[in-house]
């Protein structure tokens, strides 16, 4: 039986009293974390388990998914950012040298899942925007889906900002969740996945350094094809 597997037995003994009292599962993270489950996608150069093929990583969290599915759900989308900054990390230089913090973070936990849905526009028509002020971007708006939110040290956060020529960039920056001006209200309740806990996020004039922020696409457009990188390939380690 594989770590996955092995995950699923387990957390299934609390999944029921999770989801009725909408608590936040942290010891089932703490398992994973030692397990190195976290990590699935991040290469193993980085610290990961190094597991690129979708295939591979979809059937894992199936199998985790038996056991408890808001920790399924928490734990795919924690690890889909692995594959997005693997693919960064292949990249040029600079945005390579951008990834690689977001990828050493990942076997750590739940501290850096991608923050992009929002009500009343979709992906990737972000309406949260970034002011430049002195030294960074000041932040406003609202971010709902912010999945793993209990248990979250940082939020990977995308957002629109000026691009000097009338127009709108898509940037990404990483908010930490003890930032002025970022509020997390406690507002998730969806029957049977409460303890997924993806709480609404507001940033009111929340400023982050300018170092800190990345441009990555035009407004409107999707993510650069370098983050989406399909070269990688499964090493064909078994973790189901």
């Amino acid at each position: 039986m594989g770590i996955a597997e092995r995950h699923a037995t387990d957390f299934a003994t609390r999944a029921h009293d999770h989801d009725r009292s909408g608590t936040f599962p942290h010891e089932n993270w703490d398992a994973m974390r030692s397990s190195g489950l976290l990590g699935i996608t991040v290469p193993a150069e980085y610290g990961g388990l190094g597991v690129a093929s979708v295939h591979d990583d979809v059937l894992a969290f199936n199998r985790l998914a038996r056991g408890d599915s808001s920790t399924a759900l928490g734990a795919m989308m924690h690890a889909a950012g692995g594959l997005l900054f693997a693919g960064a990390a292949q990249a040029d230089a600079t945005t390579a040298a951008a990834a690689e913090p977001l990828l050493r973070g990942l076997e750590a936990g739940p501290g850096r899942g991608l923050r992009r849905a929002e009500p009343g526009t979709s992906f990737p028509w972000f309406l949260v925007e970034g002011t430049p002020v002195d030294g960074g971007f000041e932040i406003n708006g609202r971010k709902i889906f912010g999945t793993n939110a209990p248990a979250a040290t940082h939020f990977h956060v995308f957002f629109r900002a000026p691009d000097g020529n009338g127009g709108w960039s898509t940037m990404s920056t990483l908010v930490d969740r003890d930032a002025p001006g970022l509020t997390i209200a406690e507002d998730w309740d969806a029957l049977g996945m409460r303890a997924l806990g993806s709480h609404t996020l507001s940033f009111a004039n929340c400023v982050v350094p300018r170092e800190a922020a990345q441009v990555l696409a035009p407004w409107g457009s999707s993510t650069p094809a370098s983050w989406r990188s399909s070269k990688r390939r499964s090493p064909g380690r078994r973790v189901l």
